[in-house]
């Protein structure tokens, strides 16, 4: 062809991947005629742009494949994954995830609604999302600490983001996935559940999200391979090309939800509007003057309530304005939500005639106690937006629920509110008048009672109940296959256009397994999370893989159920969905753990109805080590006990080597019954006496587990060289800092082992003093009695990555032990922590302490306070720690692994 023919292609082909479609148009007509012999060829292109020209779906008039599929995608099937339930069921004996793509902002709000309204239906849920930096590095701040908790996903880049995400799936096994707005992280995840396991996708939308983007048009998936230039340099899965070609994964769906009408008769599907909790949002529940007190609102203040980021092209300037046209002092605008634009805050004073009152961010628990101050909720909208037109506010629903008088503006799916008689339209050209006329409107008791009624009926969760479901049921009744041919182009499509890494070479090294008696491994950096990082950074180790104890769902769900305070149950439960989703790994690091459903396992003593849990407990594991490429009769079973199934797992596995690490003698634990602890006597034998190597952490424990094995070395706990610090941000931090007296700090379970009665000592003698209490009281509840005393601090729970930092708060570390058989049995890991972070440290006189100039060991209570007080105003030399860490790091504790691990790979 001619050098004028190439041109004209390059110029074609640049304004397709520019979405120039009319350009491409005219010029490939113009082609066609000019060389009729490549006619045919432009056909299709010709077709494609004037169909893009007109806003119509490519999907819906041209034939889909532009290349030919490869050979091994085409007809691929997998099987459907049915559930069965019966509609008599409280809740349905199901497993849903839900997926939001991303959880530093705004887009969670709804997909943490639709998780507590599957609640209600649903044996089991569990709220998950992406964490895209450019969003935020922490969770949406208004759930942040919400009933439900939720996990954090990788928020990586593509193709990154793919390879993930199976990762994910293989793992993790719901019956439903919800994935919640048309974006590709949460989508892409949803259909790999489907494509890979047959598991029902259900897929929410409640924005139109080609309304966000630059063109407001969809992407074909054809385009994806016929115009790869278009998405190859855009690895950011949340660009609005991936958005828009989002649009079209939409069919993939099982079913859809939507949240309003316009929505519905956009995509179709069941409409699920941004349903409220009937028992939060209860009127009676609040005593409106006490309320407004709290807050500082007048209590004969009109209040003319606006709830949501303030921005002026909402509209709400207008609200504003009309309030200050007001003929009434006793009229106030309440904005609640914070500007990132502090000169709109300021704009609003001027309009409203200082008629404002701002309140920042609230938490979504805070909603209803606000609302109650509310005489009349205004929600403007830009009705000529395009976002408006599908977008029905959340806000709308939080009022409508507190059966509070609303103005909206003319928009379809408010509209839809305003036939309902839940709201009224917003009168443009006599706002103000209108405002005065509905906030002094006086409502009856009567009609009090049908706006509840309507509430409830239409937009709370007990009416999303049924919808619910209606649409699992609907889902899970699908039999046979799925053709999953197009998917499986698509996601060819994505990675085709990135260089993935090439990860299928295999190091070499021993492979160790590592079973921890707990499910706590990652947050407090105990013994066995340093000996894991220790082994894993070792070169003869290939991969350390980390194995929690069992665990139901039902235990798991208890930890927040009840949101207690000051506790561990929300960490251990966001830690151990983190553990099950991959989100802590590392290359030479991994970790797993078996959650199951409750009521179908017993664990030594036959129920009728219940199948062994070891049965199914070894299937996993068999799983998981395919999955890590562990081989067990070439690896290591690092055990920590207790662990009753330990025994039949080395007989089922046959490992290489046994290492039995005894960190604690539980016949020594308070309330341990006689039965119990013959039980333990007899496991601590067998589990030893199938071990090649044990360690003991103190010399109590070595001497109550000598006589099980001729290889028990005693080894205590050691510390980190170069402990790390993490940048920490948080409201105790703050008043750490601010107090201008000295800070004493303590770190670790506020168990019964420690002796409260010298802690309320030590702050009665030390009132100038801050003592910082940081750790869970779940069990011993009763310690929570020192938070009343002034100059104590308990926080609660700090993840181990953050300890360090917090200690260097501290001037004087304590360990307030009480002597008991337990402690004695113990060897302190906090000592090593605090000494590696260069702070004196004050304990009671109890077993097992290493020796260091800067350990203070006290008599009695009088001795106890006056070390603390030498500790405080001594500065110790930073030789005698450096000397500590030097003689007690991880590294030199566990030097007789070389001689080990160097036999292990040789046999």
């Amino acid at each position: 062809m001619t050098e004028e023919y190439q041109q004209q292609l390059k110029l074609i082909r640049n304004a397709l991947i520019n979405n120039n479609y009319e350009y491409a148009n005219l010029k490939l007509k113009a082609l066609s005629e000019q060389f009729p012999e490549q006619a045919p060829i432009f056909s299709f292109l010709v077709e494609y742009t004037q169909v893009k020209l007109e806003g119509r779906n490519l999907l819906d008039t041209v034939e889909q494949p532009v290349k030919s599929l490869s050979h091994h995608f085409i007809g691929k099937r997998v099987e459907r994954k049915g559930c069965s339930f019966s509609k008599d069921d409280r809740k349905l004996p199901i497993n849903v995830l839900v997926v939001s793509w991303d959880i530093g902002h705004n887009p969670l709000g709804r997909a943490y609604m639709l998780a507590e309204a599957v609640q209600r239906v649903a044996g089991n849920v569990l709220l998950a999302g992406y964490q895209f930096e450019r969003y935020g590095k922490d969770i949406w701040e208004p759930v942040r600490e919400s009933k439900i908790p939720v996990i954090s996903l990788k928020g990586k880049l593509l193709p990154e983001l793919l390879e993930e995400a199976e990762k994910i799936v293989e793992r993790y096994n719901p019956d439903i996935v919800i994935a919640c707005k048309p974006r590709l992280p949460s989508v892409n995840l949803g259909m790999l559940f489907k494509a890979r396991k047959g598991i029902p996708l259900i897929i929410d939308v409640d924005d139109h999200e080609l309304s966000f983007t630059k063109e407001k048009s969809d992407i074909s998936l054809a385009e994806l391979t016929e115009f790869p230039e278009k998405f190859s340099s855009i690895a950011e899965p949340y660009e609005s090309e991936w958005t828009q070609l989002s649009h079209n994964l939409v069919g993939f769906a099982d079913e859809i939800i939507v949240s309003n009408v316009a929505l519905e008769k956009e995509f179709g599907g069941y409409q699920i509007p941004h349903v409220r909790d009937e028992s939060t949002f209860d009127p009676s529940r609040f005593d409106v003057a006490a309320v407004r007190r709290q807050y500082g609102v007048p209590e004969k203040a009109k209040v003319v309530m606006f709830f949501g980021t303030p921005r002026i092209h909402k509209g709400i300037g207008k609200v504003a304005q009309a309030v200050g046209q007001i003929n009434d002092d006793n009229f106030l605008f309440v904005v609640v939500g914070t500007s990132p634009d502090k000169r709109v805050t300021g704009e609003l004073e001027k309009l409203s005639k200082r008629r404002l009152l701002n309140i920042p961010n609230q938490p979504f628990s805070s909603i209803p106690e606000i609302l109650t101050m509310a005489d009349l909720v205004c929600l403007p909208q830009d009705v000529s937006h395009e976002t408006s037109k599908y977008q029905l506010p959340a806000k709308a629903m939080d009022a409508i629920a507190m059966c509070k008088p609303l103005l909206v503006s003319s928009t379809v799916p408010l509209k839809q509110l305003v036939d309902a008689g839940v709201a009224e339209l917003i009168d443009e050209h006599n706002l103000a008048s209108q405002i005065y006329s509905v906030a002094n409107r006086k409502l009856s008791l009567d009609i009090l009672k049908k706006r509840k009624e309507k509430f409830l009926s239409n937009y709370s969760y007990k009416s999303a109940e049924p919808i619910l479901r209606e649409i699992f049921k609907s889902v899970s009744d699908k039999k046979g296959t799925i053709d999953i041919t197009e998917q499986e182009k698509f996601w060819d499509g994505v990675r085709s256009l990135f260089v993935s890494k090439d990860l299928s070479k295999r190091s070499n090294g021993i492979d160790i397994v590592l079973f921890w008696k707990q499910n706590d491994s990652g947050l407090y950096g105990r013994r066995h999370d340093m000996v894991a990082k220790l082994l894993s950074e070792r070169d003869d180790v290939r991969k350390v893989l980390v194995i929690d104890a069992p665990i139901s769902t039902f235990d798991l769900n208890n930890k927040i159920s009840e949101q207690a305070t000051l506790t561990q149950e929300r960490a251990v439960y966001i830690k151990t969905y983190e553990k099950k989703l991959g989100q802590h790994d590392t290359e030479k690091l991994s970790y797993d753990v078996f959650i199951h459903q409750p009521g179908i396992y017993y664990s030594d003593t036959p129920i009728p109805g219940r199948v062994s849990l070891l049965e199914d407990y070894s299937e996993f594991l068999t799983k998981v080590f395919e999955r890590e490429g562990i081989v067990p009769k070439d690896s290591v079973f690092w055990f920590y006990p207790k662990n009753y199934l330990a025994e039949d797992l080395i007989e089922i596995f046959e490992p290489k080597s046994v290492v039995v690490d005894v960190v604690d003698d539980h016949r020594t634990w308070p309330n341990v019954s006689s039965n119990e602890i013959t039980r333990l006597t007899k496991h601590y034998e067998g589990i030893l006496n199938k071990a090649d190597l044990a360690f003991a952490n103190c010399k109590s424990v070595y001497d109550s587990m000598a006589g099980y094995t001729p290889f028990l070395k005693l080894v205590p706990n050691g510390c980190e060289r170069s402990p790390n610090q993490v940048n920490f941000q948080t409201e105790f931090i703050k008043s750490i800092r601010a107090h201008a007296g000295p800070v004493i700090g303590f770190v670790g379970n506020l168990e019964s082992k420690i002796d409260d009665k010298l802690i309320e000592k030590l702050a009665n003698e030390m009132p100038e003093a801050l003592i910082v209490l940081v750790g869970s009281t779940h069990a011993n509840p009763d310690i929570k009695r020192l938070s009343e005393i002034s100059n104590i601090l308990m926080p609660g729970v700090v993840e181990n990555r953050y300890v360090n930092t917090v200690i260097r708060e501290f001037d004087v570390c304590i360990v307030p032990h009480k002597k008991t058989a337990l402690t004695t049995n113990m060897n302190p890991l906090k000592v090593f922590v605090y000494l590696s972070n260069q702070r004196p440290v004050v304990t009671t006189n109890i077993d097992n302490l290493p020796t260091c100039d800067a350990v203070l060991v006290s008599n009695d209570s009088e001795e106890f306070v006056k070390n603390v007080r030498y500790a405080i105003a001594h500065q110790f030399d930073i030789d005698i720690y450096q000397k500590f860490i030097d003689e007690n790091c991880w590294e030199s504790r566990f030097n007789l692994l070389d001689h080990f691990l160097e036999r292990v790979n040789e046999t």
